[in-house]
This record gives C-alpha cells, structure tokens and sequence, in this order.
C-alpha cells in the first residue's frame, strides 16, 4: 500500500467508527424513552390527568381569587384550611386516606407589590423547615412558575394579578398528584 491508500484507509476507519458510535447512541435513545431526560423541572410528581377521569371528579372553584381545582368525591374542600393567615388557603383532604396529614394545599399570600416573585420568597416568605429555601425557574401546569424546595415540602410559586399563589402537596397517598394536575387558574 502507499501513502494515499493508508491515509483513506485510516479515514475510513475512523468514519465507520464515527458511524458505529451514531448508531449506538441512537438505538440507546430510542430504548430509553428518546430524547433529553426529564430533569425535573416543570412538574415533578405532577400527574396531568386526563379529562375522562376528572369528568365526575368535584370541582372547586373560587370566582373571587380566581382559580379552580378538582378532586375525587371522596375528598373535602377547606377554604379556611389555615384559619385567616392568608386571603384565602384551600386545603384538600379525605377521611378515607390512609395519610391524614396529605393535602393538597392552594394559597394566595396576597398581593406582592413591587417586589419580584424571587424577591418576595427570599423576603417575605417563611420557611417550615427553617432552613434558607432554594428555588428555580419552572413551569407548573402551563403557568411560569417557582419551584422551592423547602424541606421535604416542594411548593410552586406563581403570580396572578400581582398576588402571590403557592400550590403544594403533603403527604403520600397517590392520588395528590392527579389532583395537582388539575389545578388552574381562570381567566
């Protein structure tokens, strides 16, 4: 062999070994779900249910602060979940979970007035864990949102009409997801 057979033998070497690792990687996506991993960002633990299986779920909904969410019939809705506090905390509960403590919790602290939404967190916000809280830029059920993780309690942090709403969940039992996901806000 000569000099220019050798060189576009090792060319061809390395592009069939480039070729090799292509398909490799690609077969490794298509087994894996495809595309980028979650990373958990946008609604961790947030099961989006379907319309079919809230159809006879109750709503709950409040024309004043401007929001709806709905839950199994076997559940109660508190709108005084945290006596006068906040303008308006509804908690959602059932007396047939296994967890009593599991809520899912919906909360308007009221009006933010000229400060950011990160900037009313790290300000006016008061964590249970009493620990500095960490938060970042997420989306909750198609809304910009904060997600802050404040112990074992992951809340998301959204403003509607200058007014600060928090949503979260409480506890273990399986349907607290599936509730979450329905939140939103009315227009």
């Amino acid at each position: 062999m000569n000099k220019n057979q050798k060189g576009a033998s090792a060319t061809l070497v390395v592009v069939l070994l480039v070729v090799v690792f292509a398909v490799i990687g690609l077969v490794f996506l298509l087994r894996n779900g495809g595309g980028p991993a979650d990373t958990g960002d946008s609604n961790p633990n947030v099961t989006q249910t379907s319309a079919a299986e809230t159809e006879t779920w109750t709503v709950y909904r409040n024309d004043a602060y401007k929001f709806q969410i709905k839950f199994p019939n076997d559940c109660v809705a508190n709108d005084a979940y945290f006596g006068n506090k906040y303008a308006i905390a509804v908690g959602v509960t059932s007396p047939k979970w296994d967890d009593t403590s599991s809520a899912v919790v919906v909360i308007d602290h009221g009006n933010v007035g000229t400060l950011s939404l990160n900037n009313w967190i790290g300000q006016r916000y008061e964590p249970a864990s009493g620990k500095a809280v960490t938060s970042k830029e997420a989306t909750f059920n198609g809304y910009d949102a904060l997600l802050v993780k404040d112990g074992n309690k992951t809340s998301y942090f959204m403003l509607k009409n200058m007014d600060v709403f928090e949503v979260y969940k409480t506890g273990k039992e399986k349907s607290l997801n599936g509730i979450l996901g329905t939140f939103m806000f009315l227009d």
